[in-house]
C-alpha cells in the first residue's frame, strides 16, 4: 500500500494498521463518514499532487478503490 495512504488514513481514520487492508470497506469497517472521506481525499490531493473528482469519491467503498484511483493518476 502506497505509504502516503498508509499515513492519511492513520492520521484520519484510525490508527490500528493491522484494519488498515485493501478490501476494508471504509464505512462499515473503518467507520468513517462522508466528511472523512473528503478529508482523506484533500489529503491525498495535497500529498500528492493529484486531482480526485466529485464522482470518483462518490464511488469509494475500500480502500483498494483509493488505491486504484491513486494508481490511475500516477
Amino acid at each position: 500500500m502506497n505509504t502516503v495512504l498508509l499515513e492519511v488514513l492513520k492520521d484520519v481514520v484510525t490508527t490500528d494498521e493491522s484494519k488498515l487492508t485493501p478490501e476494508a470497506k471504509l464505512i462499515d469497517d473503518l467507520g468513517c463518514d462522508s466528511l472523512s472521506a473528503v478529508e482523506i481525499t484533500m489529503m491525498l490531493e495535497e500529498k500528492l499532487g493529484i486531482t480526485i473528482d466529485d464522482d470518483e469519491v462518490a464511488k469509494i467503498v475500500t480502500i483498494q478503490d483509493i488505491i486504484n484511483i491513486i494508481e490511475s493518476k500516477q
